[in-house]
């Protein structure tokens, strides 16, 4: 089987999150699977993984957790990258990895809807709390 990965974070900083799409990934091809992961130009490479990787990007140059001004262009990239992977490597599955991603993947999806490939996500953490703990609004209620 051959999967697909999008995860829009610079993948591999040493934190949570990377750790567990490593994890993922490991776990596929100790079942005789095949990944191929499309993620951000930041990050650092890792042997025996097939990671592509966008087009550097302004204003986003930190593999911190967070807001940084290219990351709508770099979401841009990942998803024309994630759609030119999908066309000609013709995944099994897409499995899609955070919030951001799972949107891409469900884009890439709906652009090939003729293949019919399926879509898992993987969301870690909330959206909502993600975007107060980043100052995007506060966590009180209108009427708090």
């Amino acid at each position: 089987m051959k999967v697909l990965h999008i995860a829009p974070t610079p993948f591999f900083s040493d934190r949570g999150c990377h750790v567990r799409v490593l994890s993922i990934l490991k776990a596929i091809e100790t079942c005789g699977g095949s990944n191929i992961l499309c993620t951000y130009p930041l990050g650092r490479d890792l042997p025996g993984l097939d990671i592509r990787r966008t087009s550097a990007v302004g204003g986003y140059e930190r593999t911190e957790a967070g807001p940084q001004k290219g990351k709508i262009l770099a979401d841009i990239k990942l998803i024309m990258l994630a759609l030119r992977i999908a066309f000609r490597e013709r995944p099994d599955i897409i499995h899609a990895h955070l919030h951001e991603g799972a949107l891409i993947g469900w884009l890439v999806r709906w652009a090939l809807i003729w293949r019919r490939i399926p879509l898992a996500a993987d969301l870690q953490g909330g959206l909502v709390g993600e975007l107060a703990d980043h100052g995007f609004f506060s966590r009180r209620g209108a009427l708090g």
